[in-house]
């Protein structure tokens, strides 16, 4: 038979396009970043890889969840910060999860999603990951950004999509970059911390921290940093409110980094100190006056020697191995520059100086009987800055007091 007649067809094809790639991490982006809170909503993802087989499914299928990652600029170790809940037997999972962190100007200026298939019985298998550059997403808008899922270890062969809305506050800009700074004297008291971290975890009681505080700064000599020591106070047990009210006081020369850190740990008797977060106070900030630069009345009290401390209550942040602190610590602070840079010119004089004595210093040598150091045998120079280089010019030395048994621990002297 004859076919006939006609037929009228209309035909439309659409390319789908590949999935976006995020794109390399700016170097200047790292140079330059401050720090600041991260906002980070897990929506979901699409055509994930099929990590399962199943006998009633040729495609097979996955148990897909993400696990969230901040990383330290300097050692390039990670620290996870979140991780979303399970979704079973699911290629286009969703999870419309947020998670909410902080993060200090040591870390790298990126976030890790990682992507796994959970596994009862064995070990959970890689699925893809995702680095975000930081610098690409400071906005105050939440936008949902979808890209292409990045191979990881023990998965090569990804496939998919992830989908996020971040938003990203920076800190501001250092207000003190750029100033001469002159070196001075930096005194203070480490008060008392309240609502800190939690890091022994007890079955039979509450869980709770041994912490105390390091106080410490930078000096440069020559192309290298080194670290110096102001206080290490004694630890508190058993609490996340506790109080240490202990005194410091130490001279900052030019080569100083005029930033103080008061960093917390956890004491462990049978193993490292586990960090807690910190404080950077800049010496700048420290410097008594009726008002900050900012225009706001400082809160100063006077101890019992009529010095005028700033008080400064700071939420603790941060660090390498404590990417999500909790708490605040509480701080007397003062700090006397020493202007190198005024005017009025210095013509020289006579100074006599008499040196009384020192109280709990810091045991150097150890006994026959005793592996812990118990005695010292100190003695005092004195040294007058000399020259444009900030030169130490020794002008004086003490007799040397032998076998003085003094006090276990980085006690400093007490101040006069």
């Amino acid at each position: 038979m004859d076919a006939t007649g006609s037929l009228s067809i209309s035909v439309s094809y659409s390319l789908d396009l590949p999935p976006k790639a995020i794109g390399p991490i700016n170097d200047s982006a790292i140079k330059d970043f401050r720090g600041g809170k991260i906002s980070l909503k897990i929506v979901k993802a699409n055509g994930l890889k099929a990590m399962d087989s199943s006998m009633l499914s040729k495609k097979g299928s996955s148990d897909p969840y993400c696990k969230i990652f901040v990383k330290d600029d300097a050692t390039g170790k990670k620290s996870e910060v979140g991780k979303t809940k399970i979704i079973k037997k699911r290629l286009d999972p969703t999870w419309n999860e947020t998670f909410e962190f902080l993060l200090s100007r040591t870390f790298a200026p990126i976030i890790i999603i990682e992507i796994f298939d959970y596994d009862m019985m064995s070990g959970d298998d890689p699925m893809g990951m995702l680095q975000i550059p930081i610098s690409k997403f400071q906005s105050l808008q939440e936008e949902p950004s979808t890209f292409a899922v990045q191979a990881m270890e023990g998965c090569e062969n990804v496939t998919g999509t992830i989908t996020f809305e971040m938003i990203f506050a920076q800190n501001p800009p250092d207000k003190h970059a750029g100033k001469q700074f002159g070196g001075g004297l930096v005194m203070g008291v480490v008060e008392r911390a309240d609502d800190l971290l939690a890091v022994d975890k007890n079955v039979l009681s509450k869980n709770s921290s041994d912490s105390f505080v390091i106080v410490k700064t930078n000096h440069k000599v020559g192309k290298k940093t080194k670290e110096d020591i102001i206080l290490q106070t004694k630890h508190k047990k058993g609490t996340l409110s506790p109080k240490y009210d202990e005194k410091f006081c130490f001279d900052l020369t030019p080569f100083h980094d005029p930033n103080i850190e008061f960093a917390i740990f956890d004491h462990d008797m049978m193993s490292s100190p586990d960090p807690m977060g910190h404080v950077v106070i800049s010496a700048f900030d420290m410097v008594v006056m009726e008002k900050n630069e900012d225009g706001e009345e400082m809160l100063v009290q006077y101890d019992s020697e009529n010095i005028p401390y700033i008080v400064k209550k700071c939420e603790i942040l941060p660090v390498p191995g404590c990417v999500s602190p909790k708490g605040t610590l509480t701080l007397k602070l003062i700090f006397y520059p020493l202007r190198l840079d005024s005017g009025r010119g210095f013509f020289g004089g006579d100074v006599r100086i008499k040196i009384n004595n020192a109280e709990n210093l810091l045991a150097m040598d150890s006994g026959i009987f005793s592996k812990n150091a118990t005695t010292s045998d100190p003695y005092i120079v004195v040294c007058c800055p000399e020259g444009e280089n900030f030169r130490d010019n020794k002008v004086a030395k003490t007799k040397t007091k032998k076998k003085v048994r003094v006090r276990r621990g980085p006690v400093l002297p007490s101040m006069l």
